[in-house]
């Protein structure tokens, strides 16, 4: 399995997000190591299972339809990317399409990521005005847990 990405350390399972990069990050609730990851796929398998890869598939497929020779290429972004998955899934999916995947910290995929899909470590918190694309989508998944 080859990927382009930086790996994550394990941290202590108590172990929190709070450096990336050399800047510090605000406090983030759960712990970013690869047993959150492996969480977050399974989650990502059982959302699937139910509801497929995306909601309404009229409207997703026909607005990242190829584009006219010489047009910019369908773009999405998914922001809170987690492990990479729906992002991997979606380049997959789409293979005409540029998939950016944006958390945190970098994601630590178990698959293989295609070449129309890169991941890029922000805090969305502080805007998105400098992505040089404009998104023909964008994803956020929001799952809220409890203790």
């Amino acid at each position: 399995m080859s990927s382009p990405l930086v790996a994550l350390s394990a941290p202590a399972p108590s172990a929190r997000l709070r450096h990336d990069h050399e800047r510090t990050l605000p406090l983030y609730a759960l712990p970013v190591d690869g047993a959150e990851h492996t969480r977050l796929e399974l989650q990502h398998e059982l959302i699937i299972q139910q509801a497929g890869l995306y909601y309404r598939p009229d409207i997703v497929e026909k607005n990242l339809a190829p584009r006219l020779e010489g047009s910019p290429p369908p773009t999405v972004l998914d922001i809170g990317t987690g492990p990479g998955i729906w992002a991997i899934e979606m380049a997959k999916r789409f293979p005409y399409v540029q998939v950016v995947g944006v958390d945190l910290a970098p994601p630590n995929p178990n698959h293989e990521v295609p070449p129309n899909c890169r991941f890029e470590c922000r805090d969305v918190n502080n805007g998105l005005k400098d992505l040089k694309e404009r998104h023909s989508m964008l994803s956020i998944f929001i799952a809220y847990a409890s203790g």
